[in-house]
């Protein structure tokens, strides 16, 4: 078995732009603001509903 290329610089370059694009064209994303997270995070729990809205109290 081999091991796959790792990427190069351009293909990073790449999909940060796909990704730019994605997060644009996202009508939802305006819906983050309505929760609690820290500048520069990526909330990807899959086990739990969400993080807490601000107007909730914590559990």
């Amino acid at each position: 078995m081999t091991r796959p290329e790792p990427p190069t610089a351009l293909d990073l370059k790449r999909l940060a732009d796909r990704a730019d694009r994605l997060d644009a064209a996202d009508g939802l994303a305006s819906l983050r603001d309505r929760f609690l997270l820290p500048d520069g995070v990526a909330y990807l729990d899959g086990n739990s509903l969400a993080r807490f809205p601000p107007r909730c109290p914590a559990p």
